[in-house]
């Protein structure tokens, strides 16, 4: 078989050329659907290897040529050419046969050197010349015009292959770069403006690296410490299901739950976490008990009956500025049971609250606590209130207006009611900023509520089983 023989798989290549003694990589040459599968850090290692030796076998600014078929005077690319004695010199790859060949004064003669054949079947498969069927050779320093993908051999043997073609101009060394870090490019540079048709482009200086990418339509621009342009993306980065978008130009990023731009850092849902006002918080706040009798109260010794009011005593701290506050109840209907010994007779009777509101305490800071210790501690309080005004919702949101009545029990529908306010945490604040202390608020009949009851009993008719919880959300600065 001699050099003639039609090369079309990697395995053909490999057995031809002999390229697994040259660069040892039998076990990455395989041949699959008669495509060539590329390792691409070997390969271009290997076209390393190659390049070696081919300065004594290229002349300098001469033309590597990628067509089908044989090459004569009457097809591409002489048939281009102006002048052909200017293409003395150039190569020429027969994309059918894996051939070479070299243009001298008589025409085309077919070229031998295992080398230079094999760095061009690896130019052919590793570099997109299906379009642009030319690439140039560089002995010396290139100057310009020079295209995308043009060779420059240097004294050492080393490969370096042209990212930023130029029309006219000077050279530039981010122009050129080592083969190793070559991906397929086409860009050209007019004065300052780059102009990328495929691939990136990678700019080197003293003070800056850029990096212009045709993907993105725009570049990055990395100057010491600070990134200026661009965007860097996750290669996993699908909006809002997956990685992580880093937008330089806005300063925003994005993940799948969580999003970070000038407002703060927001979940997903839009929920700020943190903003220029701090950490965001919730904060809970039950009763000394989280059920307790809520309505009125009956005083055996006395005789006589009050509200009784369900209360939340709690503690704003400094620092931190509501944006949130409602409260919770629940209620739960009681089914009461009183014995008449005179009569021998017992009563059952339906409990539940009527005409509820919320209210805060106006004095915390002034009220008066009275005391009597005889057999059992009594105390009293001056506290007064103010009516928040809040309205009330039921937890569907339906509107129940604003004051809480509960509906009627019966045996066979007595289910627990959960309701909820109104935001009222403009009570907390003095024009617009949040004043922290020692608050009071209570849940509690508007109903007045006479001193004698009609009957021992009728008390426990507006008297129910009640848990409130208040809850407030703010943000907190931290010293």
């Amino acid at each position: 078989m001699n050099d003639t023989t039609i090369v079309r798989s990697a395995a053909e290549l490999e057995r031809k050329y002999n390229l697994s003694k040259l660069a040892g990589l039998s076990s990455n040459v395989e041949t699959n659907n008669n495509e060539l599968i590329k390792i691409q850090n070997e390969l271009t290692n290997m076209l390393n290897t190659l390049i070696i030796n081919l300065g004594d076998v290229l002349d300098d600014n001469i033309s590597l040529w990628f067509y089908p078929g044989i090459p004569t005077t009457l097809n591409e690319p002489y048939i281009s050419w102006s002048d052909p004695t200017e293409h003395i010199g150039d190569i020429y790859y027969d994309q059918n046969s894996g051939n070479v060949y070299k243009y001298k004064n008589k025409g085309w003669m077919q070229n031998t050197d295992t080398n230079l054949i094999s760095a061009m079947a690896l130019t052919n498969a590793e570099l997109d010349v299906s379009e642009d069927h030319e690439r140039k050779v560089y002995l010396n320093q290139p100057i310009p015009p020079y295209d995308s993908g043009d060779w420059w051999i240097l004294e050492d043997g080393s490969l370096k292959i042209c990212q930023l073609g130029k029309e006219s101009g000077e050279y530039d060394e981010n122009d050129f770069v080592v083969s190793s870090k070559y991906t397929t490019t086409l860009a050209t540079k007019q004065n300052d403006t780059i102009t990328v048709l495929k691939g990136t482009v990678t700019e080197i200086t003293e003070d800056y690296v850029k990096y212009t990418d045709l993907a993105t339509g725009g570049s990055t621009t990395i100057a010491g410490e600070n990134i200026t342009t661009g965007s860097i993306k996750s290669n996993n980065y699908v909006p809002d299901t997956s990685g992580t978008s880093i937008n330089l130009i806005d300063g925003k990023i994005s993940t799948k739950n969580v999003k970070i731009d000038d407002d703060g850092l927001k979940l997903s849902n839009g929920a700020k976490v943190v903003g220029n006002n701090g950490l965001k918080n919730t904060y809970l706040y039950t009763g000394n008990k989280e059920y307790n009798w809520c309505g009125r109260e009956y005083n055996y010794e006395s005789g006589e009956q009050a509200k009784l009011p369900y209360k939340i005593e709690f503690v704003v701290p400094k620092g931190l500025e509501i944006t949130k506050a409602v409260i919770h109840v629940f209620h739960n209907p009681v089914y009461y049971k009183s014995f008449d010994y005179a009569t021998q007779t017992t009563t059952y009777v339906w409990g539940k609250v009527h005409n509820m509101k919320l209210y805060k305490a106006s004095n915390m800071n002034e009220r008066f606590i009275y005391a009597e210790m005889n057999s059992e501690f009594y105390a009293k309080d001056s506290t007064s209130y103010d009516d928040v005004g809040v309205t009330w919702y039921k937890k569907d949101g339906t509107n129940i207006g604003t004051s809480f009545t509960a509906e009627t029990p019966t045996m066979e529908n007595h289910k627990m009611e959960e309701i909820y306010s109104s935001d009222f945490s403009n009570i907390f604040k003095n024009d617009g900023v949040t004043i922290p202390g020692l608050y009071q608020i209570k849940f509690e009949t508007a109903d007045i509520v006479p001193a004698t009851p009609a009957t021992d009993f009728s008390y426990a008719e507006y008297t129910g089983w009640v848990n409130c919880v208040l809850e407030i959300e703010g943000y907190m600065t931290y010293s």
